[in-house]
């Protein structure tokens, strides 16, 4: 109807399925980053695994739940 072809919306559909995943992963990384190194300022008394996975915890759902627009 519009003169596009199926192939090149599914693309872009790939396309933007791409950039949100990328942008998903830069948030967390930033995230846990910024915890570990709170972490070893005072000293390290937990393990760092648990650090990180609170960290992702913790903007997981906004990070996947946000809208793309």
């Amino acid at each position: 109807m519009m003169g596009i072809s199926a192939n090149i919306m599914s693309l872009a559909g790939v396309a933007h399925c791409i950039s949100e995943l990328v942008d998903a992963s830069i948030v967390v990384v930033e995230q846990f980053t910024k915890k570990l190194e709170a972490w070893q300022k005072p000293g390290a008394r937990a393990d760092c695994r648990a650090i990180v996975i609170a960290a992702i915890k913790e903007v997981a759902g906004p990070t996947f739940f946000s809208p793309s627009w």
